[in-house]
């Protein structure tokens, strides 16, 4: 992990010495860009990827579907291999009987992998905008990479960022606006602790979305280097 720049920061992840209840966890050699979909496509070009929670929201899966802007189906245009798998099984049938859509399955993967993956390797695990919709993310994690540790070892997760100036505004007038099945909103510490936790470690931060926010930032498009310009903490790790 490069991006915290003090030891005791390693120390508190790993659970090492006296809690600090004021600890002030200042990240660094994290890079920027200006969009969360963008980079992963470019990332998992010409690589082999299981996506977990490919599904999206089910209401709004036949119409990304049909505009061109459904997540899974733009990775698997640019990946070398791309299969999905979903809790959500109305979606997976969807996708399956209305839109012919083969390469996604039905699964809880913090069980067991449906047997058209279990044989399969992959250069990447994906997460992409799934632990804010899960109670509790560590235990969620660490079950999941028991199951997914035999299919591939490297993984990529994206959560939204709490500290961008979009929320801060809002704060302002004391009103939040959220996905309301979200449970969370993360840091860098808080999101590192969890994977930590898991059993994940993690090897690059990156934060996406890019948010205007006053006369400055709209001539900068996308090149803001601090992080409350964007909406989006994307982590690449092995576990």
């Amino acid at each position: 992990m490069i991006f915290f720049k003090d030891k005791s920061g390693l120390d508190f992840l790993a659970g090492v010495g006296t809690i600090d209840c004021g600890y002030h966890a200042q990240f660094a050699g994290a890079d920027f860009v200006k969009s969360r979909e963008g980079f992963i496509c470019d990332f998992l070009e010409k690589k082999s990827v299981l996506h977990v929670g490919c599904i999206d929201h089910v209401d709004l899966l036949h119409k990304k579907i049909t505009d061109g802007t459904w997540l899974h189906a733009n990775i698997t245009k640019k990946a070398s291999k791309c299969y999905g798998v979903d809790i959500n099984k109305t979606g997976v049938e969807e996708c399956r009987g209305k839109h012919g859509i083969d390469n996604v399955f039905y699964a809880d993967i913090t069980e067991s992998l449906p047997v058209e993956i279990k044989n399969q390797r992959f250069d990447y695990i994906l997460f992409a905008e799934v632990l804010e919709h899960i109670c509790n993310p560590q235990l969620f994690l660490k079950k999941s990479c028991d199951v997914l540790r035999s299919v591939s070892s490297s993984i990529l997760i994206t959560v939204p960022y709490a500290f961008n100036f979009d929320n801060f505004s809002r704060a302002k007038d004391n009103f939040e606006e959220i996905n309301t099945d979200h449970r969370f909103w993360f840091t860098p510490y808080t999101i590192t602790k969890i994977l930590v936790d898991s059993g994940i470690v993690v090897t690059k931060m990156t934060f996406a979305d890019y948010v205007p926010h006053g006369v400055f930032s709209r001539l900068s498009v996308g090149k803001a280097k601090s992080s409350t310009y964007y909406k989006t903490i994307i982590i690449e790790g092995t576990y």
